[in-house]
């Protein structure tokens, strides 16, 4: 009798063990995906910048889509299309989530394979190509920025209708602020350096830097998004966030 419930229990533990383990694997699976997008983002002008200018003796470009046209071309649309590949893969919190950081995954791609400049071919003007890279690099921010200003903190509600120690003392506010600055800022920026490409064509390294600026906004955002997702994770398993 007690060598059955004995054996009972030890199944029983068993079995909650690797259920555990397999929803921490789960688990890790996506925070090194949104890390790895976070990382990426960070990576990308640096290794332009210091790699082009280290190997290949570049002068650093006026913009980082100017690239595709240097010896750093390969390595410019391979470090994009692994960023659009990881948004395709990724799952959102929603379907609609989902569904945007697909899209933004498809405009990444295409950002990454049409060149901002190229001499006129059958009778399309050169600038046919500038506009077409342009508008799917902004569409791919007018995305992303929308998912964090109205979707990012979906996930958080579920936390909000928890009461007082059940929170396991997250800071929910403090994501959500942060998530309305990031979605503002990859609204704002990409629309700063159209209007001011239209006012000085000439001013050399403004472009490039705002478009580090973006590029950061949006990598620190998928950081800020692992360690939200991380945290509560964490309290959940350790079971300091209660249903």
């Amino acid at each position: 009798m007690m060598m059955g419930k004995l054996q009972a229990y030890i199944k029983e533990e068993l079995r909650e063990s690797i259920q555990g383990k397999l929803r921490e694997h789960i688990h890790e699976g996506y925070h090194t995906i949104r890390q790895g997008i976070g990382v990426l983002g960070v990576l990308f002008p640096v290794v332009l910048i210091n790699i082009g200018g280290y190997f290949f003796y570049l002068d650093i470009q006026d913009s980082l889509s100017s690239y595709y046209t240097t010896p750093m071309r390969n390595v410019y649309i391979g470090l994009l299309c692994t960023i659009g590949i990881c948004l395709l893969l990724y799952k959102g919190f929603s379907d609609l989530e989902n569904w945007m950081l697909n899209a933004a995954g498809a405009f990444a791609f295409f950002t990454a394979i049409i060149p901002s400049s190229l001499p006129a071919v059958k009778g399309h003007p050169p600038y046919t190509w500038g506009l077409l890279h342009y508008t799917c690099a902004g569409l791919f921010f007018f995305l992303i920025g929308s998912v964090c200003f109205f979707l990012a903190a979906t996930s958080l509600d579920y936390l909000d209708k928890l009461e007082g120690e059940n929170k396991g003392g997250i800071n929910t506010e403090k994501f959500r602020k942060r998530y309305k600055r990031f979605g503002l800022a990859m609204w704002g920026l990409p629309a700063a350096l159209g209007l001011w490409s239209l006012i000085d064509k000439d001013f050399q390294y403004v472009v490039l830097l705002g478009e580090i600026a973006v590029v950061w906004t949006f990598s620190f955002y998928w950081l800020v998004k692992c360690d939200e997702m991380k945290t509560v994770d964490e309290k959940i398993l350790n079971g300091a966030v209660k249903h």
